[in-house]
């Protein structure tokens, strides 16, 4: 079993136990490679239901930009859609989505 020391306003509390942390620390300097980490997690978790986004996320992300080229609109919707249902999974929200034709981006499906 771990002793800890936890500093609270007002002392000094000895702790014996193990402690989880559920969130990381804005701005340490592992938060990138630590969010990378959960970000590929999520796509090895979630592999055999989603196998697209699986693909994408481990090829097309650098760091938390995803940029990718396909031809066609339907394969664009199509990756939309498989990552709108996967990165929540992990924690994560796909944000300031551009695409050139305005169907990708439709969010009522």
């Amino acid at each position: 079993m771990q002793v800890s020391e936890i500093s609270l306003e007002g002392g000094t509390e000895s702790y014996h136990g193990n402690l989880r942390i559920h969130t990381h620390v804005f701005g340490a300097k592992s938060s990138r490679a630590c969010a990378n980490y959960a970000l590929q997690q999520t796509a090895r978790d979630n592999k055999k239901q989603h196998p697209l986004a699986a693909y994408v996320i481990e090829r097309n992300f650098y760091l938390d930009d995803f940029v990718k080229s396909v031809k066609g609109s339907e394969a664009g919707v199509a990756i939309y859609e498989d990552l709108k249902a996967v990165l929540p999974k992990g924690g994560f929200q796909l944000k300031k989505w551009l695409s050139n034709p305005h169907i990708v981006m439709v969010d009522n499906r």
